[in-house]
């Protein structure tokens, strides 16, 4: 089997030499068969794994799972992370089903360690199986080609080594290997949908087809390579259709958009969409929408879709933009130790110096060279000519370049607090830390910064 996962790796170019890699690990078999894997290929291809396991305080065995992980990644060496939510109540507070609240806080934990230490990639543990469900799901739902890819081997930073093997290849593997596994009750809870297809509509397809696992996978396979010709054609197509591309606004040549086959012309709609808010959230609907207002005679017409676009008709021109806010800007200064309250994002900050030889670190902290700071220090909102110096990256970059790079919305970024002294710039918290202040074997005090939410910080003065 490792054989399968080595090529499949080298087929999508998953993994380079040096590569720093984070897997998600939750301590199920999956999981712990691609831990076990990466640990034997690491040592071959030079790279560097750490583990990342969040516990979502939903089931009692949780902890000791958790105190089983990190002995496992100390013995073997390998660097352990891990956070304790409570993703029950933030499904109750947010309104998301329990699996979209822990996909959530799981990515966010992925998002800050790799922000924070300079993780490159992060692994997932999803396999043929679960390939083939989520096609199945995607069709309950309604989708198109797109969606019929499914998961992908690679989507930006996220690669998913084990896609070309099966559960019942995995359980042969752990059972082979030794490696223990822990098995979770709720995955054989039929209120999930996901569960549902697994246990209830995939035993009955394969009264059917025996190989459907396979034969979806192949569904998926056939549906990337369609979508990355259709998107390629797209791309051609959207150079000749622009006529200006800003962060807030796009304006498209609508005779030309008119002139297109229907599927490409719900393609450029559903790109400019994408371009100025996220590819997630926009439904079919939506994107019709635009185009029965692109085919309708006159102008001076306009329509309001979420997320705050308004799209209008103009002339011979299909404008699409943000809906223009009131501009935030703060600008705080920093009392060393002490406590920073940016009223206007809700959240609090913490500020502490720590020595070297007392530092521990914890889940959800920030940490700076103190001694390479300029103070005073200050946290505003971003401003026009900004530049830093992002880790794992030379030389210096435009804020706003950065933003466009991480695909923020234009709306979000004078929320983003920007640590910095009057002369430069050392964090975007929550987002890029700064090489010249990154803590290394060098440091002798540590700036410790913890950020929370304002109305959860209990100990205000």
């Amino acid at each position: 089997m490792l054989e399968t996962v080595k090529t499949y790796i080298n087929k999508h170019q998953m993994i380079e030499k040096n590569d720093k890699i984070l897997l998600a690990v939750s301590g199920g078999p999956d999981s712990m068969a691609l831990l076990h894997i990466m640990a034997a290929l690491q040592r071959d291809w030079q790279f560097k794994i750490g583990v990342a396991h969040l516990n979502h305080q939903l089931r009692p065995e949780a902890e000791s799972e958790q105190q089983y992980l990190q002995s496992y990644c100390s013995a073997q060496d390998i660097v352990f992370y891990t956070r304790t939510v409570d993703v029950g109540d933030y499904a109750r507070r947010e309104k998301k089903s329990l699996e979209e609240a822990g996909r959530d806080q799981r990515y966010q934990f992925f998002k800050e360690l790799c922000s924070q230490f300079g993780w490159q990639k992060v692994a997932t543990a999803h396999h043929k199986d679960d390939r083939a469900e989520t096609v199945l799901m995607h069709l309950l739902r309604g989708t198109g080609i797109k969606g019929l890819r499914s998961i992908m081997p690679v989507s930006g930073s996220i690669i998913r080594p084990l896609l070309a093997i099966s559960k019942a290849e995995i359980l042969a593997y752990l059972n082979l290997n030794t490696v223990k596994y822990f098995i979770d009750d709720s995955n054989y809870d039929l209120s999930y949908l996901r569960n549902r297809v697994r246990h209830e509509l995939l035993p009955l397809l394969k009264k059917y087809n025996p190989q459907i696992i396979s034969g979806l996978n192949q569904l998926a396979d056939i549906a990337e390579a369609e979508n990355f010709a259709l998107e390629t054609e797209t791309e051609s197509l959207w150079t000749q259709l622009i006529i200006s591309e800003q962060a807030d606004k796009i304006i498209l040549n609508n005779n030309k958009l008119q002139q297109l086959m229907f599927a490409y012309q719900r393609r450029v709609v559903q790109k400019a969409l994408t371009k100025l808010k996220s590819e997630s959230g926009w439904s079919m609907y939506a994107v019709d929408y635009v185009l029965d207002l692109a085919s309708k005679a006159g102008s001076a017409k306009w329509i309001n879709l979420p997320q705050g676009i308004l799209v209008s008709k103009q002339y011979d021109e299909l404008v699409f933009s943000i809906k223009q806010l009131e501009v935030m800007s703060y600008y705080y200064e920093i009392s060393l130790p002490g406590l920073v309250c940016i009223e206007e994002t809700g959240e609090i900050f913490s500020f502490t110096i720590v020595s070297r030889e007392n530092f521990q670190a914890k889940d959800g902290e920030t940490y700076l060279d103190y001694d390479k700071l300029e103070l005073p220090l200050f946290l505003r909102s971003r401003r026009d000519g900004d530049r830093f110096a992002p880790v794992n990256m030379e030389g210096s970059k435009k804020l706003k370049d950065y933003f466009i790079d991480i695909k923020l919305p234009a709306a979000e970024r004078n929320k983003v607090p920007v640590l910095a002294s009057r002369h430069q710039i050392y964090a975007l918290l929550g987002y890029r830390l700064s090489r010249n202040v990154i803590v290394n074997a060098s440091t002798s005090n540590i700036l410790v910064i913890k950020r929370e939410k304002l109305g959860s910080y209990i100990n205000l003065p």
